[in-house]
């Protein structure tokens, strides 16, 4: 069939995601190790990045390199510094990766840019089937994809990346289910592991228990019994084999430091209200405070402002399936309420979430828009102006943008950012540079010690298990190609050459 000449032709779906995938290799080429935001940043508050391998990188990757030895081949792992192998999926696809490649930093830029690089895609192909127009799409996502989220981490050997990636994959793959699989407890039980031992799990699993509970809800009673099985076993695993194996030495850092501060300060106030009775709205008043400052960090205003001025022009009835994404910053407020008052860390990051929701809403409206001029010409210069926040410390040197997305912003007076905004990044006095050269090339042979066969086996199986299962997740839901689970169990098989070469 010939389309008429005044119709025009839509974008292919390649070209679309071969736009944005270049968009993010941009970014990851700029803002990778010493041109890093989550590096320079150090200098911004007169201190120093660490170097990794020789490259600038932020103090906590070494951490994250010590647990990445242990998936690679077994290696003693100091248990007081491995809390991130609850969370093992970023860790085991670098493992994976370092086995062919041989480099630790290669492949965890390729692992960064691979995850972000399959919300892309994924995101392409879910707007395809709810029919959205192609070129609303690519400049929607492109905005997207010039977020802090993706400027601050593309470029660090962290999982900052590849843990929201999963756990986007995830909310994605639950939206674009089939009805009879959404109401399936095993395959709900999974997607809601996944969440649960990935980076940061609280509000996904929060709004994925309540979306599975309270609004799609199973068939039949005994099917609840089921999801709950599903979803806890895994985990529980996880942390007792974890615990096993270190001999009871597996840290609790993060419990120490960010929960039971919060779970001591609400027991006092139920054994004592009237000693501060004030304490829930005090504390709902900072939570929401603080919420709504992690949100302006990681979303530019303009575009939040944007999205939430259009849905309530536009009124859309929300599709029942879409009412978990809506309900990421409802737990997110909620979180902030109840722990903001005892977090000493402030960190942006926890609004994570609600990027994904912010996804959502932006594509929408930008495409229920796009017929008009006026606003098509708005969404491309948001755009722009995106892609220069994005890009000024490259552009200008400037290092305002770092300083905004940073928990000491949050601890600061607001105006102290105009005074970072006046600085150069070659002119802190305590900017560190990448070493040169590089270590590219710092893995060798893995060697597995007998001793340890046994650990690395069951270590190795459980975190294949949840690999291939997002990628089975994401396959059943059709958002990615129906081979990805058996290609994601092929990477694991080659990157075992890692023993033999």
């Amino acid at each position: 069939m010939t389309l008429p000449a005044h119709t025009p032709r839509p974008l292919p779906k390649a070209a679309i995601v071969a736009a944005l995938w270049a968009w993010l290799l941009l970014l990851l080429l700029t803002h990778s190790f010493d041109d890093s935001p989550y590096s320079y940043g150090w200098a911004l508050f007169e201190a120093q990045a660490h170097r990794l391998l020789g490259a600038v990188v932020n103090p906590d990757a070494a951490i994250v390199y010590n647990f990445t030895f242990f998936l690679y081949e077994g290696h003693w792992l100091d248990w007081n510094q491995a809390q991130n192998l609850k969370l093992p999926l970023h860790s085991f696809s670098v493992a994976m990766l370092v086995g062919i490649t041989g480099s630790y930093l290669l492949a965890s830029l390729i692992v960064n840019f691979a995850f972000a690089a399959l919300v892309a895609l994924a995101a392409v192909t879910l707007a395809d089937r709810f029919a959205l127009g192609r070129g609303a799409t690519l400049v929607a996502l492109l905005t997207f994809f010039s977020l802090p989220l993706y400027v601050e981490y593309l470029g660090q050997p962290l999982q900052y990346v590849a843990g929201p990636a999963v756990s986007f994959l995830v909310v994605m793959s639950v939206i674009a289910l089939a009805p009879e699989d959404a109401r399936n407890p095993w395959i709900a039980g999974l997607a809601t592991a996944l969440a649960l031992l990935n980076y940061d799990p609280y509000i996904y699993v929060a709004a994925l228990v309540s979306w599975f509970l309270f609004v799609n809800r199973f068939a039949r009673k005994r099917d609840y019994v089921f999801y709950v099985i599903a979803a806890a076993l895994p985990s529980v695993f996880w942390t007792q084999y974890l615990r096993f194996i270190s001999g009871g030495a597996m840290t609790k850092h993060l419990r120490r430091q960010f929960i039971e501060p919060v779970v001591e300060a609400w027991t006092n106030f139920a054994r004592a209200p009237l000693d501060n009775i004030l304490l829930p709205f005090v504390a709902s008043h900072v939570g929401v405070h603080v919420a709504f400052h992690q949100v302006i960090a990681i979303i530019y205003w303009p575009l939040l402002a944007t999205a939430i001025g259009l849905l309530i022009r536009l009124r859309p009835r929300i599709d029942k399936r879409f009412a978990l994404a809506a309900l990421l910053p409802c737990f997110l407020v909620l979180e902030q309420i109840v722990a903001a008052g005892w977090d000493w860390e402030l960190n942006p990051r926890r609004a994570i979430p609600v990027v994904l929701a912010f996804g959502f809403a932006y594509v929408y409206a930008v495409d229920a828009m796009w017929s008009r001029r006026g606003w098509r010409i708005a969404f491309m210069a948001l755009f722009c102006l995106s892609a220069i926040l994005a890009t000024a410390d490259t552009l200008f040197r400037n290092p305002g943008m770092a300083f905004l997305r940073t928990g000491q912003a949050m601890q600061r007076r607001p105006q102290d950012a105009i005074g970072f905004g006046y600085r150069k990044l070659d002119e802190l006095p305590k900017l560190v540079h990448n070493d040169h050269p590089m270590i590219w090339r710092d893995m060798g042979r893995a060697r597995l010690e007998r001793s340890r066969a046994g650990v690395f086996a069951v270590t190795q199986a459980m975190c294949l298990l949840l690999f291939t299962g997002l990628f089975w997740l994401t396959a059943r839901a059709r958002i990615l190609p129906r081979w990805s689970p058996y290609a994601a169990a092929g990477l694991w098989v080659v990157s075992l050459m890692r023993f033999l070469s």
